[in-house]
């Protein structure tokens, strides 16, 4: 373990995530020249796809909520407006 003091603080960096870091850094290079996609590039398509997907559910999930809270309202309407002709037959004049 080595001590970085300018990073603010104590921070203790290992030094084999040190290695593998500048290793994966090499590899991707290495794959990149060799015409390959390295490792970041299908990171994120894999992460672009998956939120495509999120955001798709989420849209029909809302779609969904938002019929239902019609329909909600709607019987909550018919149930008031039911109430209020109950009542106004019972008034006394």
């Amino acid at each position: 373990r080595r001590n970085y003091p300018n990073t603010g603080g104590n921070i203790e960096y290992d030094d084999n995530n040190l290695r593998q870091s500048k290793r994966l850094k090499r590899d991707n290079v290495e794959q990149e020249e060799q015409g390959g996609e390295p490792e970041e590039q299908r990171r994120r398509k894999r992460n672009k796809e998956e939120n495509q997907m999120r955001r798709k559910r989420n849209k029909e999930e809302n779609q969904r909520n938002k019929e239902e809270n019609q329909r909600n309202q709607r019987r909550r309407k018919c149930y008031l407006l039911r109430l209020q002709r109950r009542k106004r037959k019972n008034w006394v004049y």
